[in-house]
C-alpha cells in the first residue's frame, strides 16, 4: 500500500485568445475512477475525469495536460514526477486512462 498522497493537476486548454495568448481554464470535480477522494485504490491504470469552470464562457475544452505527483511543490511548478501527459488534443473529460 501506498503511504504517500499522490496529487495530480489537470490543465484544460480552450483555444487562444484575442491577443494571442492561451486560453487555460480551470478543472473543476475532479474524480478517479467516480470517487472524489480515493484512497487505496486497486486499479492499474484508473480513470480520470472532471468539470471545468467555464467562467460564463460557452465554449469548452479543446486539450488537456494531466500531472501526477507525489510532491505538491513540483505540481506548482508544472511537474509531475510520477506521470505527465503531455498536451493532448481532446475535448474528453471522462474516464480518461492513467
Amino acid at each position: 500500500m501506498c503511504r504517500n498522497r499522490v496529487r495530480g493537476i489537470i490543465k484544460m486548454y480552450r483555444g487562444k485568445k484575442p491577443d494571442g495568448s492561451i486560453d487555460i481554464c480551470k478543472a473543476v470535480c475532479l474524480k478517479c475512477e467516480g470517487q472524489v477522494k480515493p484512497i487505496g485504490m486497486g486499479e492499474k491504470a484508473p480513470r480520470l475525469s472532471w468539470l471545468f469552470d467555464q467562467h460564463g464562457q460557452s465554449r469548452g475544452q479543446s486539450a488537456y495536460r494531466i500531472l501526477v505527483s507525489d510532491d505538491e511543490a513540483l505540481l506548482s511548478r508544472d511537474i509531475g514526477n510520477m506521470w505527465d501527459s503531455g498536451k493532448v488534443a481532446s475535448r474528453r473529460t471522462h474516464l480518461i486512462p492513467y
